[in-house]
């Protein structure tokens, strides 16, 4: 049986790495409009498989409501989810990714 690999661990294409970092947003908005904020969100804690991302490493997850510090967490998270992907060949701008995640969850 096959894992699923870290997407740290992998080299994709460009146009999969960038559908990589797009579903990547997309799952962090889901859990932001469930209330919680991931805390050590990158490419290592980001599985690869058949075309999708799976995101792990949940036990760390913070809920908004009970952590006065989420905002902060929520920024190191772009922060560190951008920059882990500059490896496969993407760059994207943390300020405005995190203007689009608070937009998109209504935040």
């Amino acid at each position: 049986e096959n894992a699923a690999p870290r997407l740290s661990d992998l080299k994709l294409s460009l146009d999969e790495a960038l559908g990589a970092f797009e579903q990547s947003i997309e799952q962090f908005v889901r859990m932001l409009k469930l209330g919680c904020v991931h805390g050590d969100y990158s490419t290592f804690n980001l599985l690869w498989w058949e075309g999708k991302v799976y995101v792990i490493d949940l036990p760390q997850t913070v809920e908004i409501q009970q952590n006065p510090a989420w905002l902060a967490l929520l920024e190191r998270d772009i922060q560190t989810l951008c920059t882990s992907f500059i490896r496969l060949g993407v760059r994207k701008e943390p300020l405005e990714i995190l203007k689009r995640v608070r937009y998109e969850a209504s935040l």
